[in-house]
């Protein structure tokens, strides 16, 4: 993409940088969802050998929604505190391009009476 206004380019990018997002959430919890039933063949096997209680290798239906809901919820959690910032600031702030959104850190450090400025 070419644009020639900054403030449009930032928004498409912010665009394409949330679909991407939301394909690897999708693939997170497939993976996850797949993953999990080796692992709980593994703890089946030993707790039958401990304990002699069989354990089922596959997710029950509520931990499969589980595993959903709480793939869902904690990016989107995970996303609410960048949206109240934006949210919180004026349209011009937010596309202002030219200022600088950060401030500068003056540190000083001092080794047996000698000053290093940095």
């Amino acid at each position: 993409f070419f644009f020639n206004d900054t403030a449009t380019t930032e928004i498409y990018t912010e665009q394409i940088v949330g679909s991407v997002r939301c394909v690897q959430e999708t693939a997170a919890i497939i993976v996850g969802l797949a993953l999990s039933i080796p692992c709980l063949f593994v703890t089946s096997t030993f707790f039958e050998q401990q304990v002699g209680i069989p354990i089922s290798i596959y997710p029950s239906a509520s931990g499969f929604a589980w595993s959903i809901i709480l793939g869902l919820l904690i990016p989107l959690c995970s996303a609410l505190y960048p949206i109240k910032e934006a949210l919180n600031q004026t349209l011009y702030q937010q596309l202002d391009t030219t200022h600088s959104k950060t401030s500068a850190v003056h540190i000083q450090i001092e080794l047996d009476s000698h000053k290093i400025p940095w």
